[in-house]
């Protein structure tokens, strides 16, 4: 019981540290990632994305694939938080 709310707050810095990347994306500050380097989900998927769409889109995409994973874990960490509330 004492480590749910540690647990809860990586969550949320975690998901605080997704909007970043999604915002860091969309403006184009970050640059996007490059063939031949170790890539895992999300990554892989921008690369993806960049082969079928070109760079000016995937910017987009990648912003709203880190969007969408940021709201996936902070609602997943509030509905589990909540059942667990009542």
């Amino acid at each position: 019981m004492k480590y749910r709310n540690l647990i809860g707050a990586i969550v949320v810095a975690l998901a605080i540290f997704i909007f970043y990347l999604s915002y860091v994306h969309f403006i184009g500050i970050e640059d996007l990632p490059e063939a031949g380097i170790s890539c895992h989900a999300l990554c892989g998927l921008i690369m993806i994305s960049e082969t079928l769409f070109g760079p000016t889109l995937t910017r987009y995409t990648a912003s709203g694939l880190y969007l969408f994973s940021g709201v996936f874990l902070l609602s997943g960490w509030f509905l589990s938080s909540r059942q667990n509330r009542d």
